[in-house]
């Protein structure tokens, strides 16, 4: 018997300021735990993508942003234990405009820290993340 077939649509941001980016780490519970991402994630269904971005930026680090360009699209597939899904990304870059920096609390991100770029590229980083470095 073949695996389900899942869509999923998500959208992430660049948060970059003074030559850092701004990384989310995986939360235990999640595939790929203690891997660092952009922060982001899955659309609601009927959400806009540029919504998404924000909702999913504020949740996982508390910052208010406005979008800037759109700078990456992809749709990689996964082969996951219990299914394949067809990921559709966005990546936007963005400014932060208000809140202050915290970690999200039982969400599918667990820790937001700044990096520099050398910090980055030395993390254990998702290939997400890979492509905004």
């Amino acid at each position: 018997m073949s695996k389900p077939r899942v869509l999923r649509v998500s959208s992430y941001t660049l948060v970059r300021q003074n030559d850092r980016i701004l990384l989310v780490r995986i939360s235990p519970h999640i595939s790929d735990a203690g891997k660092w991402t952009l922060p982001g994630g899955g659309l609601e269904f009927g959400e806009d993508p540029k919504d998404g971005a924000v909702r999913e930026t504020l949740e996982e680090t508390g910052l208010h942003v406005r979008l800037g360009e759109l700078v990456h699209v992809d749709g990689p597939v996964f082969e996951l234990k219990d299914c394949d899904m067809h990921a559709v990304r966005f990546i936007y870059r963005c400014e932060v405009t208000g809140g202050e920096v915290c970690d999200e609390l039982d969400g599918s991100t667990d820790l937001c820290a700044w990096f520099t770029r050398e910090e980055a590229e030395a993390a254990n980083l998702l290939e997400l993340a890979q492509i905004g470095v």
